[in-house]
């Protein structure tokens, strides 16, 4: 069977910022370092396959897309600016190509990542103005052979001895906005569309897999029940008693995929709420910064623990450790809103004398803390002098 020729769009379901990155060069070329394909079930329209079945799920092995023949096809490929009407080789890329894709393929978790330049001025605009979504054309192989992954997800077709062709930029991706080329301005809630009953519904990247994996797991189950009814029916007719339970097991299923599709349309973000959830976490950075240094490594920790590092570098961890979430949030906001002259920096007295100077920020607390030291003091001078009483 000869392979054919497919446009694909990865699907990323990870809240991983690193692909949000572009610069451009000198010369004005833009290079990132995008992923550009991944592992396991891809959804393909029946006509992109050449069946007349409505879905396709083809499974993509590690073992294929991670193969040593097919990571070095993915080496050095023309990018396009959308798909071409026809692969693009010698004969043609003059007219096709605005980039292309560099040699160092690397294997990224269940992705292949790969650097890439664009050289054209048309499609560096297209970038700039939003045009950020990227999708591979590649020959492959297709085993007509369904089976169910290590996960448990069923599959349709295998895809096998791929070959990169292109990488194209599109408005558009089957994976999602995440599979993009962005710059470092960008920031927000990573989501993803996905349809459920003929409804689109938008949600966090996480929870759409989630939900969409239960569902189809709900369904794969719901047809073996109704299999089973279906056989028991046929072939044993007096199994009444079975098959009123099995007809039972299939309600209580569907009553299930009621409740999954009804939780869906609860758990959708709004603009508003994805707003709200970007400005909050850069209020939290920017008042860590400002106490910590712009050094400070700020990605991937919650704002929890972010607070928390701020009042750690007050008190000590000694103290910090046994305050809750709401104490250390209250610290926060006093050491982030006194002026920067009147933040006090822990020296050799107690860590709660530090902590009520934080809080309390007054003369009351600077004489404490005074008092502390002058006991410190003279606790040592005490100590030195002491052998001297013990001679006498």
């Amino acid at each position: 069977m000869p392979k054919m020729q497919i446009q694909e769009f990865i699907l990323i379901d990870e809240n991983d910022d690193s692909d949000l990155h572009w610069t451009l060069t000198g010369d004005g070329y833009l290079v990132a370092q995008p992923r550009i394909a991944r592992t396991g079930i891809q959804i393909y329209k029946g006509h992109e396959m050449g069946v007349s079945q409505d879905t396709v799920r083809v499974f993509r092995p590690d073992t294929e897309v991670f193969g040593i023949d097919a990571m070095k096809t993915f080496a050095h490929r023309p990018v396009t600016l959308d798909h071409p009407a026809e692969p693009v080789n010698a004969t043609n890329w003059r007219k096709l190509a605005v980039g292309q894709t560099g040699g160092e393929v690397a294997r990224d978790g269940d992705f292949l990542r790969v650097p890439l330049v664009l050289m054209d001025q048309k499609a560096i605009d297209s970038v700039k103005a939003g045009k950020r979504q990227l999708s591979v054309g590649y020959l492959a192989d297709v085993d007509w052979t369904s089976g169910v992954t290590d996960s448990g997800e069923a599959y349709d077709a295998v895809q096998k001895d791929i070959r990169a062709n292109h990488l194209a930029i599109v408005a558009k991706a089957r994976g999602g906005p995440l599979l993009a080329i962005g710059d470092d301005g960008e920031t927000g809630v990573s989501t993803m569309k996905i349809t459920v009953d003929g409804l689109d519904l938008e949600l966090p990247d996480m929870a759409a897999n989630i939900v969409t994996r239960a569902l189809d797991k709900i369904t794969t189950d719901k047809n073996t029940l109704q299999a089973m009814i279906t056989t028991l029916e046929t072939k044993l007719g007096t199994s009444t008693a079975d098959i009123a339970t099995l007809q039972t097991a299939s309600q209580t299923k569907d009553g299930e995929i009621i409740a999954l599709k009804q939780q869906l349309k609860d758990a959708e973000l709004t603009p508003q709420q994805i707003d709200e959830k970007v400005r909050e976490k850069l209020a939290v950075v920017g008042k860590v910064v400002a106490v910590l240094g712009d050094k400070y490594v700020t990605d991937g920790k919650s704002n929890e623990e972010l607070r928390r590092a701020v009042v750690e570098s007050k008190v000590g961890v000694e103290v910090t450790k046994s305050m809750s979430d709401a104490a250390v949030g209250g610290a926060f906001i006093a050491y982030t809103s006194m002026p920067a002259k009147q933040q006090y920096t822990p020296s050799k007295s107690n860590g709660v004398i530090d902590l009520a100077s934080a809080l309390v920020g007054d003369q009351e607390a600077t004489d404490l803390r005074a008092k502390a030291d002058a006991a410190w003091e003279k606790r040592g001078k005490i100590l030195e002098n002491s052998w001297q009483q013990r001679v006498s």
